[in-house]
């Protein structure tokens, strides 16, 4: 293990041309030079397997931070890439073929490669670098993947909605929050969709979310509940209630977590207290 200090450009490639089998990359913010980097530093011989797991914050994408247009791209001149939208993501770590792992505070842009302060550790340990891998392969499984397709739409309505953000002109400076608000709000609008069209019903996507939870051993509800409203913000709304004949029984998303836990127990996986069988 050692450290890797700004500017780290060189040693990123170094890292991407080691890789020989499969490589992970997590970041929330991603954009496109570093991606033309990854594909230039390759192994000739190829990959079977790449993800890319990011977050797809509205805001990111408004601000350009995150490029879905250029993971798109990416996805398309490298086949084997996969690209998922996981909510809560703030995670810097990219893995190479579980034998060697980057942990760092420095995202996939231009800026963190050659300009900013950014520190991180080089893990050469496999059995580290595989446990990364593994952990980082089950946040892919909770998330949402996208397509090229998808990616360039969801492009699309982020640009859409910068657009009406930026061109708005002689108003208060209430009135360009407000202009900006309904920007974010529609992308988020299409994120959302996005995540209905998943094939996976909620409650197995809490299910799961609740294994992997538990993979680090026993948790009490409270702490499942904050886990599984890091890994999803989106669908776990704290101002949404579950309403029965005009009485309020708290939290909707809670409430499906709770049967999501009641089916895994079911199921023999999970055991009162709650950790896996």
């Amino acid at each position: 293990m050692r450290v890797i200090e700004s500017p780290w450009a060189l040693g990123f490639r170094e890292f991407i041309g080691s890789a020989r089998d499969s490589l992970v990359l997590a970041a929330p913010f991603i954009t496109a030079a570093p991606l033309r980097i990854v594909k230039e530093s390759l192994h000739s011989s190829g990959l079977k397997r790449i993800d890319i797991l990011t977050n797809f914050a509205s805001s990111s994408l408004i601000s350009r931070s995150c490029d879905p247009r250029a993971l798109a791209k990416f996805a398309s001149e490298v086949p084997p890439t996969r690209v998922f939208h996981l909510p809560g993501l703030h995670a810097k770590v990219y893995v190479a073929a579980g034998n060697r792992a980057i942990v760092t505070s420095a995202n996939l842009t231009a800026n963190a490669l050659y300009s900013n302060t950014e520190i991180g550790l080089l893990v050469t340990e496999r059995r580290t670098a595989s446990d990364l891998a593994t952990h980082l392969d089950r946040l892919a499984s909770v998330g949402v993947q996208l397509d090229a397709d998808q990616l360039n739409t969801l492009s699309d309505v982020a640009a859409d909605a910068a657009l009406q953000s930026e061109t708005v002109t002689d108003l208060t400076r209430a009135e360009v929050d407000k202009a900006l608000s309904r920007a974010l709000c529609a992308t988020d609008e299409h994120l959302r969709q996005l995540r209905a069209q998943r094939t996976q019903s909620t409650n197995s996507l809490f299910a799961q979310t609740i294994r992997l939870s538990l993979a680090t051993g026993p948790k009490t509800t409270i702490d499942i509940h904050a886990f599984v409203q890091a890994i999803h913000p989106d669908i776990c709304d704290d101002s949404i209630d579950r309403v029965i004949d005009g009485v309020s029984f708290g939290l909707r998303w809670k409430h499906m977590v709770r049967n999501a836990q009641q089916y895994l127990k079911r199921q023999g996986t999970i055991d009162d207290p709650w950790s896996l069988l």
